[in-house]
C-alpha cells in the first residue's frame, strides 16, 4: 500500500464523491464537503472516478499522500489500495439484510426465527465471529475486509445510511456531526491537531 516517495508530499484528506451516479449519491454532499472544510481548511480534496481512467497515477498519488479518505459504499473507495498503512477510511455505510436496522425490524425478526428453526445451535469460530471492525451490511464487508488486510483502520459515519442501491441523504445538522466525528477520530489517532485548519468556533450539539 502507498506509493513512498512517489506519493505527493501534500497531505490531504480526500473524500469520494458520487454526485454524478445514479445510485449511492450523497443528497446534501455540498453541506458535508463544506463541514469537513470548516474543520480541515484546504486539505480537503473532493475526488470522482469521472475522469480517464489514464488518471490513474494521478489518483495514486492522492490516495497515497491522504491522511484520511471519506466517502460513500462505491468502486472509487477500492483506491485506498494506494493508501499508506494507518490511513482511516470513513464509511458511509449501506444498509440490508444482514444489518442491524434491518435484523430490529419486523421482517428482520421474522427471517431469524425462520433460520433458528433450520439449525439447532450455532457454529462457533465462524469468520462471521472473527469479522474485523467496520461495516454492518453485507455489501460494506468488502471495505471491512480489505481495510483489516491493507492495515486501514474502517471507521463507520452513522449520520449518513443508504440501502445499497439507494442514495444518501444527510441534513446540514448532520453533516456537521459527521464534520465532527471525522475530527475527533482524527485527533485521537494522533494524525490531525485540534483546530489545526479549520474554525475556532465549535458547532452546538
Amino acid at each position: 500500500a502507498g506509493l513512498g516517495e512517489g506519493a505527493d508530499e501534500r497531505r490531504r484528506i480526500v473524500y469520494y464523491s458520487r454526485d454524478t451516479k445514479r445510485v449511492r449519491s450523497v443528497r446534501g454532499e455540498k453541506k458535508l464537503v463544506q463541514a469537513l472544510t470548516a474543520r480541515f481548511g484546504d486539505t480537503v480534496e473532493t475526488f470522482s472516478l469521472d475522469e480517464p481512467l489514464t488518471k490513474l497515477m494521478s489518483w495514486a498519488r492522492t490516495f497515497g499522500s491522504a491522511i484520511a479518505v471519506i466517502g460513500p459504499h462505491g468502486s472509487g473507495l477500492s483506491l485506498v489500495l494506494y493508501c499508506e498503512p494507518g490511513t482511516p477510511l470513513f464509511l458511509l455505510p449501506t444498509i440490508d439484510a444482514v444489518s442491524p436496522e434491518y435484523a430490529a425490524s419486523e421482517a428482520g425478526v421474522a427471517a431469524a426465527s425462520k433460520r433458528a428453526s433450520k439449525q439447532d445451535t450455532a457454529v462457533k469460530g465462524s469468520a462471521a465471529d472473527s469479522k474485523p471492525a467496520g461495516g454492518d451490511s453485507a455489501a460494506d464487508e468488502t471495505f471491512t475486509y480489505l481495510g483489516a488486510a491493507l492495515g486501514l483502520p474502517v471507521r463507520i459515519v452513522p449520520q449518513a445510511k443508504a440501502h445499497a442501491l439507494g442514495n444518501y441523504s444527510i441534513p446540514p445538522y448532520l453533516a456537521t456531526q459527521a464534520a465532527r466525528l471525522v475530527e475527533r477520530e482524527l485527533v485521537a489517532m494522533g494524525r490531525w491537531n485540534a483546530r489545526e485548519g479549520g474554525d475556532e468556533e465549535d458547532d452546538a450539539d
